[in-house]
């Protein structure tokens, strides 16, 4: 089974605030954050199942990007850009 993308490029997303057990590509950092996304990287299976060798859908992989603030809290010199699986996201 293979997903549709739900977002493109500019859509704002938050991440997931979600615990989880186990293998996971979600930087704690960055879950309960808003974002931007900046472009789909493109159909992978999900890590998190593979990892356990399920039988893995394909998802969507998104390269989002934070602004600083929003992720640590206080002004920063840059963004903040993590590549973040469709499972973990909803609309802003």
């Amino acid at each position: 089974m293979t997903a549709t993308p739900k977002f493109q490029p500019g859509d704002l997303v938050l991440v997931d605030d979600r615990d989880h057990t186990g293998h996971c590509r979600t930087p704690t950092f960055v879950r309960g954050r808003k974002g931007r996304v900046r472009q789909m990287l493109g159909m992978y299976k999900n890590p998190e199942e593979l990892a356990y060798y399920k039988d893995a859908a394909e998802l969507p992989l998104y390269d989002v990007v934070f602004e600083w603030r929003e992720v640590w809290g206080e002004d920063g010199p840059d963004e903040i850009a993590a590549d973040i699986y469709e499972h973990w996201l909803s609309p802003a």
